[in-house]
């Protein structure tokens, strides 16, 4: 028998389109790697490694409830920490191994155009994206998330033209695991659920025709009409499989995890963790954000663009649907497109309008590039006959913006979106040697939100400095400050500047004179008497009295051991009235530090730094709480408190 020898019209593109998409693909890969290696953390990779990577606490229910926390992301990040370590390229290895599963099925999904320069332009549009494609080298959720849903929709195209079993379970698979990495696809999932319903409820069980084409030899197909002009049409075994296992898969693939996820968002919305985007209007929260996010500029500008693409899309739908009549637009994969991001619009709106719920924003409304993208390139595709050919290249034209840019934007150094989180590895080296282990090291000063990448470079140094203080900020009592000196002028008076970074314009100042410091209270061999796990042990507590008005210092140095992996716990400083009211809160992660308390030696000297106390308070306390209530001791403990003479008044 001679074996069957495929054309090339049943192969995934022609061979030499194959080569150069993956010449491309590698060379990303590459290029998406070297990122990986070298561009500092960010905030939110930093928060994700010390909340649910570094404490294994990751599960839904089981963890710290927070947006940061994209389950699937920080389980996987768990396992390559757990593996590989702590470096960057250990905890964004996940993200990076998803890179081509995303080119692949981009790939897949682009030759379902007819027209090759528009193929091609889809590709080159997702592909030399820079700040969709930088958070494939990210330990966050969205890259993976993307290349999972680019995977759902190929399989969701598929399975609307064929209503097989595998398509409508691949594409309900995959946007479930898209949804695990990244919950604000749950919009996008409950559309996939119902066009796959929808499908399945239109169509009827195919019968073979005579004229039907056959690719290859093929026995002739009996007769519809049997003995008698009698129809002896039975429906296939796939017709029969198909016809209860397509509902099964969509409640146990669809429904049910939807309803999980749904609960998920319901706890985190009444707990007020859904606090990324705003209320102030989708085209304000949303559409502007993206597009300034995508494009690095106003998006003034880009703005019309946008306008321009949907409203053409929306004719173009109209077009295709009394084109092909009834729900025949399903059959399209610019249709379905249409259909994701009519939906996700809608969605949006309802939810912003009716439950208050923020509009998504920037990195989170990610996925409407991506419909608006597909929805007027597959509908362009489908009217060119129509159209002349330079038309159609005219009007896709603009995309190519993003390749453009890509050559521009392409760095090793920093992170498109979250350039304002670096904080450059030296700046951390710089402040390390004027330190001597043995003694306190110097106080750090800096806005909110800086402090995760600062102790994420402490502890890979093994968390000998103090904490990033932000409590006071724009303050002037720390040692040094890592900031921005356009927002406080003073600092100029107060601090040398020792670098700049001159991507997220901060700078590092060092104090040009030490402040003078007063004794106002100290506690000798503060000891647990051995191991205990009490929740909160208290190290030192002094009445306020004359320490009213004026900045604090306090030094710890005590000797910690705990054979939990990490010691989940923080030591905290808070200054309080006679009802308990909270004027300060300072606080020390220990697992922020490092990830084994060991002992013997007074293996804990830290420095923190309390704003100045104000008049109605009554107490200052100090204790360690030990969040999970397992076994420490402390030894050999001595706390000394200060007062800061203030030299800036």
């Amino acid at each position: 028998m001679t074996p069957y020898k495929y054309h090339s019209s049943e192969l995934p593109g022609n061979f030499f389109e194959l080569r150069i998409f993956l010449l491309i693909a590698f060379l990303l890969w590459v290029y998406l790697w070297l990122r990986a290696i070298y561009i500092p953390v960010a905030h939110d990779e930093v928060a994700t490694f010390f909340y649910y990577a570094h404490t294994g606490r990751f599960l839904p229910f089981l963890s710290h409830w927070d947006a940061n926390n994209h389950f699937l992301n920080s389980a996987l990040t768990f396992c390559s920490y757990r593996l590989f370590g702590s470096s960057p390229i250990a905890l964004r290895l996940p993200n990076l191994l998803f890179a081509p599963l995303f080119f692949y099925y981009c790939y897949r999904i682009s030759q379902e155009f007819s027209h090759s320069f528009l193929r091609w332009i889809f590709l080159l549009t997702f592909y030399f994206s820079h700040s969709f494609l930088e958070f494939f080298a990210l330990s966050r959720g969205y890259g993976m998330s993307m290349a999972l849903m680019f995977a759902a929709i190929y399989y969701l195209i598929k399975a609307c033209k064929t209503n097989h079993l595998r398509h409508s379970a691949g594409s309900l698979i995959f946007i479930m695991l898209a949804t695990y990495a990244n919950l604000a696809l749950i919009n996008t999932y409950l559309l996939i659920i119902g066009l796959i319903s929808l499908k399945y409820f239109i169509s009827k069980p195919h019968q073979p025709t005579a004229t039907a084409p056959l690719k290859r030899p093929h026995p002739p197909a009996p007769s519809p009409e049997g003995e008698g002009g009698k129809s002896n049409f039975q429906f296939s075994a796939k017709d029969r499989r198909n016809k209860w296992l397509i509902p099964v898969v969509i409640v146990f693939a669809g429904v049910i995890p939807v309803g999980f996820f749904a609960k998920i968002l319901m706890i985190m919305q009444q707990n007020g963790n859904l606090y990324a985007g705003s209320r102030k209007g989708f085209w304000d929260v949303t559409v502007n954000s993206l597009m300034k996010m995508l494009t690095n500029s106003h998006p003034t500008l880009f703005s019309y663009f946008v306008i321009f693409f949907f409203i053409a899309a929306c004719f173009l739908f109209v077009w295709l649907l009394f084109r092909k009549g009834g729900f025949n637009f399903l059959s399209d994969s610019g249709g379905i497109f249409f259909c994701l991001l009519v939906g996700n619009i809608l969605a949006s709106l309802i939810l912003g309008t009716f439950l208050k719920v923020n509009y998504p924003e920037d990195r989170i409304a990610l996925y409407f590039f991506i419909f608006l993208t597909g929805s007027f390139l597959f509908l362009l595709d489908r009217i060119l006959p129509v159209l002349k050919k330079y038309a159609g290249i005219l009007l896709a034209f603009p995309f190519l913006f993003f390749p453009v840019q890509f050559i521009h934007r392409i760095n090793l150094t920093y992170l498109s979106f979250y350039i304002s989180d670096n904080i450059p590895p030296r700046f951390y080296d710089k402040v390390y040697k004027t330190f001597t282990q043995g003694n306190f090291p110097p106080t750090i000063g800096g806005e909110r939100g800086r402090h995760f990448c600062w102790s994420y470079l402490d502890y890979r140094k093994g968390g000998w400095l103090s904490e990033i203080y932000y409590s006071d900020y724009p303050g002037l009592a720390a040692d040094f400050q890592i900031v921005t000196t356009s927002q406080n002028p003073r600092w100029r008076d107060f601090y040398a500047s020792i670098d700049y970074d001159k991507y997220s314009g901060r700078e590092l100042l060092q104090r040009k004179n030490p402040l003078q410091m007063v004794m106002a209270g100290s506690g000798v061999n503060i000891s647990t008497g051995g191991f205990t796990d009490t929740e909160y042990f208290t190290l030192y507590e002094q009445k306020t009295g004359l320490l009213a008005g004026k900045p604090l210092c306090i030094t710890l140095d005590l000797s910690l051991e705990c054979k939990a992996k990490p010691f989940v716990a923080w030591i905290v400083t808070t200054v309080v009235d006679n009802k308990g009211t909270a004027f300060s809160y300072e606080r020390i992660p220990l697992d922020w530090m490092r990830s084994e308390w060991k002992g013997p030696g007074n293996n804990l000297k830290d420095v923190m730094l309390v704003p100045e106390v104000p008049a109605g308070a009554t107490k200052v306390a100090t204790y360690l709480w030990n969040m999970e209530k397992v076994p420490y001791s402390l030894n050999n403990g001595n706390f000394v408190l200060y007062t800061i003479v203030p030299d800036w008044k």
